[in-house]
């Protein structure tokens, strides 16, 4: 009795191996590049809320100037006075 030849099923197991490895690293290429992008827009609007934050503080800042003038002033050394108890 001859054995049967094993070798036209291993070939066809390992092309559709590479068919899938091929097929996976096309999605995982995919997904690189999705996620670039989603880690430029994060970024960017990152980059906006920093920027509108600092403007945020800078208007708070000029309006206390504005309403409180060199009272604001007077109001900071009296809430960073060093001896609290002589007030008492």
């Amino acid at each position: 009795m001859k054995k049967p030849n094993k070798k036209p099923k291993q070939t066809k197991l390992l092309l559709g191996l590479q068919k899938t490895i091929t097929f996976q690293q096309k999605i995982i290429e995919e997904q690189k590049e999705f996620t670039k992008v989603l880690i430029d827009k994060y970024e960017d609007e990152a980059e906006e809320y920093q920027k509108a934050n600092s403007q945020l503080t800078l208007n708070v800042d000029e309006l206390k100037t504005r309403l409180f003038g060199k009272f604001e002033k007077r109001l900071k050394d009296f809430a960073l006075r060093p001896d609290k108890k002589k007030d008492n």
